[in-house]
């Protein structure tokens, strides 16, 4: 008897070999998306295989793609690829084509190994063409022409078969033996003497590193001596390659012995490191004073990110001055001290400008103040302030660490509404800016008739949501009308609602312009108190209802559907919850007043001093 779990496993086992069966079917090249590689390459005319080997991945289309290294004879233009293979077309500014230093980019930098059409033939002839970049590269896609997951990159190099110069004889080799100078000192020059059959050649090498690795060739040190320099402390190790150059030949070359020198600190002296921003001008520059006011030399690197000052000096207490030439005005971005301490290693400075600044077009530094605390509670001093970019900001010069910074108005700008901005904790680690966009607070005042009233709330941050009640102040003190103000921050948008008994009920949505301004809704709500108007422009989600002695139900249609739901508002503060059968109500503000809200509408309506619990006869006011 045959059991469901025996049925299942046979269906299983059934599965498995159906899907061998598939692989074993399907091309090589189904399989080959990670490890896709040339079928053959030939010279153009012939049949011999050019010799290729697998280099490393690269990555290109967010693929990794295998980057082989193909040998070919010197002067090389054309070789052929066997197999099926797509190239993209010459003329398409380099997409399809790419180089080792920037693979990812679009389109890809490459112009040296390409089709003349886009295509698959056996074989298939590519060719180098002249450009930017020489990296002598070909990416080849294996499938289709959008398809690089079965691609493979291509670097030809050049193969010299020419027989290669006699070695140059080195007949006078470097000392291994250590020599030690302080700085300042004059070095004795290193020499080598060798002979060769042709013309010779010298290139001096030095590395901080040891004496086995990380040589870098030194700039016009190509004689065959070379006096090491004593201007920066520290260990070196000196060689010389020298190179016998011959007609008709590959250059040979030898590599001399290692000749280690090292550079101490004089006595009494410390190495020392400074390292600043490069400001936004012309360049930063930063001066160094003793305490005798002496300047102090400070050679510049500016060749990196930031400037780099490297030098000796004796301990003590030094004053610096950093000055930058900004839109052709020269300015002072900040001035303090180091203290340079006892010690026989490098003592590093780290010094970073700090842009500071209110982010309000056309305010200039008589229009705000800026404060800097570090962590202990240090006001730092600023340097002059000016204009970098769009904003006039206050410069600061700060070693790397935790500050407090703010920004405050002028008296005329505070008087405009402006306030300052909350001090706000920052971590500096690098050049910076800080800015911050003020707020602005003004007064807004509604004109009503006597005994109107205005509500206002802030836009809602949710659909169908509540804005927040602003706080008003009330003058009643009118004959004919009262005056409500609001404290409204510029920029931001309102809804207000102006209602009282017999009036017309208006509502809209306004924007805060910065500016104190004054609405009078006197003539606006003068009419027929049944009304209901409303700002054409405006996505206010509360309209406030008036009149008298209604009595049925309030609904709104939209698109031939109900849209009004009963949800809720009570202005008294004494309200209580309704019964769980009645309609869904919720407090607000004001006594005796409720609201029913739907997606873009909602109604109050005059009731009792508690929810209702059956349906509700309004007098809307």
């Amino acid at each position: 008897m045959q059991t469901k779990s025996t049925s299942y496993g046979k269906k299983l086992l059934a599965l498995m070999l159906s899907l061998l069966m598939l692989v074993s079917v399907l091309p090589v090249s189904a399989w080959a998306a990670a490890d896709a590689k040339p079928e053959k390459i030939t010279l153009v005319g012939s049949s011999d295989a050019l010799e290729y080997e697998f280099v490393d991945y690269l990555t290109f289309a967010w693929e990794d793609i295998p980057h082989y290294k193909v040998t070919v004879p010197a002067g090389t233009k054309t070789v052929q690829l066997y197999g099926t293979v797509y190239l993209d077309k010459a003329s398409s500014s380099g997409s399809g084509y790419t180089q080792k230093d920037g693979l990812n980019d679009w389109p890809a930098p490459v112009d040296y190994w390409s089709a003349d059409e886009v295509g698959s033939s056996a074989p298939y002839t590519i060719e180098t063409r002249t450009g930017g970049y020489e990296k002598n590269l070909s990416l080849v896609k294996t499938r289709s022409y959008a398809d690089t997951s079965s691609a493979y990159i291509l670097e030809f190099v050049e193969k010299d078969d020419s027989p290669a110069a006699p070695a140059p004889v080195l007949t006078a080799d470097l000392s291994t033996t250590a020599v030690t100078y302080t700085c300042g000192d004059r070095a004795n020059a290193l020499a080598v003497q060798a002979t060769g059959s042709g013309t010779l050649s010298y290139q001096w090498q030095v590395s901080t590193t040891s004496a086995a690795d990380g040589f870098e060739d030194i700039t016009d040190a190509t004689q065959s001596s070379y006096t090491p320099s004593t201007e920066a402390p520290g260990s070196f190790w000196y060689r010389v390659v020298v190179t016998n150059t011959v007609a008709g030949n590959k250059p040979t070359s030898v590599t001399s012995a290692v000749a280690p020198v090292t550079v101490n600190v004089p006595e009494g002296m410390r190495q020392v490191k400074i390292i600043t921003s490069q400001g936004r001008g012309t360049g930063m520059t930063l001066t160094l004073k003793d305490a005798a006011g002496q300047p102090v030399s400070i050679p510049a690197d500016t060749s990196g990110d930031y400037n780099v000052y490297e030098f000796l000096t004796a301990p003590g207490v030094y004053t610096y001055e950093a000055r930058d030439t900004v839109r052709g005005s020269e300015y002072l971005l900040g001035t303090g001290t180091l203290t340079v301490t006892e010690g026989s290693g490098e003592q590093t400075f780290e010094l970073y400008l700090v842009y500071v600044y209110a982010i309000e077009i056309g305010w200039t530094a008589d229009d705000f103040t800026t404060e800097v605390k570090a962590a202990d509670g240090t006001v730092m001093t600023p340097g002059e302030p000016h204009q970098s970019g769009s904003y006039v900001g206050y410069p600061y010069l700060m070693a790397p660490g935790t500050y407090t910074w703010s920004v405050q108005p002028s008296e005329a700008r505070a008087a405009e509404g402006y306030q300052a901005s909350q001090p706000t904790s920052q971590k500096l680690t690098g050049s910076a800016t800080w800015s911050v966009t003020l707020p602005q607070i003004v007064s807004t005042g509604f004109v009503v008739p006597k005994g109107g009233r205005v509500v206002m709330h802030s836009i809602p941050s949710t659909t169908y949501g509540q804005g927040t009640l602003i706080p008003g102040d009330a003058d009643l003190t009118g004959d004919d009308s009262d005056v409500y103000t609001f404290r409204l921050a510029a920029g931001s948008s309102y809804i207000y609602q102006a209602a009282g008994d017999g009036l017309v009920t208006a509502t809209g949505m306004f924007k805060s312009t910065g500016a104190t301004t004054r609405y009078d809704l006197t003539k606006t709500m003068t009419g027929n108190p049944k009304a209901i108007l409303r700002d054409e422009e405006s996505d206010a989600a509360d309209i406030r209802l008036n009149g008298v002695d209604y009595t049925g139900s309030v609904a709104l249609t939209v698109g031939g559907m109900k849209q009004l739901r009963p949800c809720v508002c009570s202005r008294s503060p004494t309200a209580t919850p309704p019964a769980a059968e009645a309609p869904r109500w919720s407090p607000c503000s004001t006594t005796r007043h409720w609201m029913w809200t739907a997606p873009m509408w909602s109604a109050w309506m005059t009731a009792a001093a508690s929810p209702p619990t059956a349906p509700v006869r309004p007098s809307f006011w």
